[in-house]
């Protein structure tokens, strides 16, 4: 009896985690919809702009952490919900899809977050999970990491890189520029995907292989796997540390 329960159990285990991760992918499609939605919408009543990207105020050197941050805040724990909820703890921002959450398009920031992004340790310098930035006492944008690191402790990140492309212009690397309008946007690459860290933390996968969600300027989201944007010399250090392969992959999910 044990051996037949066993067996059931190994033939019904992967499908189970199959159905799950096919339920969190469809809730990131979702997400990612309306983010999608949103973006355009804002654009439509802003005279054509859209939510701001962080790459496109020059403020900080080229990095790809510049695609996902939403607030830098001051995390100082005798701010109370009513004060987070006003945005009186803000130290900068809003950044990139904060902009949506700002000027109330999107209000439920939940949907910043894919369910099947990576859960990062406490210990480590970021997380993308919704429940990093919220909790009982703090709503969103908050950061509840008790990491003991400051550069850690003012950020709220979402997991969604933002980087709106324009279909002409280059910059000094070669790399399209970032659109400020929507009448700007490249329609072939995306203009939001899941955070790219490494191959084995890919967020999705669809038949068995990983790939990424990505949200095009048609507001449409694709399940992206191609092996040109997916080639291990991409990833061989992590695109999210660095400048040239982030752009590059980006470039070439299709």
């Amino acid at each position: 009896m044990i051996a037949i329960i066993a067996l059931l159990l190994s033939i019904i285990t992967p499908s189970l985690k199959m159905a799950r991760e096919h339920a969190r992918r469809i809730t990131c499609t979702v997400n990612l919809k309306t983010i999608g939605l949103a973006n355009n919408t804002y654009a439509s009543e802003m005279d054509g702009e859209l939510a701001l990207s962080l790459l496109a105020q020059g403020t900080y050197p080229d990095a790809p952490s510049l695609t996902y941050y939403a607030y830098f805040i001051y995390n100082n724990s005798g701010y109370t919900s009513e004060q987070i909820r006003n945005l009186e703890h803000l130290r900068a921002g809003p950044f990139n899809l904060a902009w949506l959450y700002q000027t109330k398009y999107m209000e439920q920031a939940e949907l910043f977050y894919c369910p099947s992004a990576t859960r990062i340790p406490e210990t480590e310098l970021e997380s993308h999970h919704y429940d990093a930035y919220h909790d009982e006492a703090h709503p969103w944008p908050w950061n509840t990491n008790l990491a003991g690191n400051n550069y850690n402790l003012d950020k709220v990140r979402t997991s969604y890189t933002y980087v709106p492309q324009k279909a002409r212009g280059k910059d000094r690397r070669g790399f399209k520029e970032i659109a400020k309008k929507a009448s700007e946007l490249d329609a072939s690459t995306p203009i939001c995907t899941d955070v790219l860290a490494s191959l084995e933390q890919l967020s999705h996968r669809k038949g068995g292989i990983k790939g990424v969600n990505a949200l095009y300027s048609d507001s449409s989201v694709k399940f992206v796997n191609n092996a040109e944007a997916f080639d291990p010399m991409l990833w061989e250090h992590s695109p999210n540390n660095d400048w040239v392969n982030f752009r590059t992959i980006i470039s070439l999910l299709r």
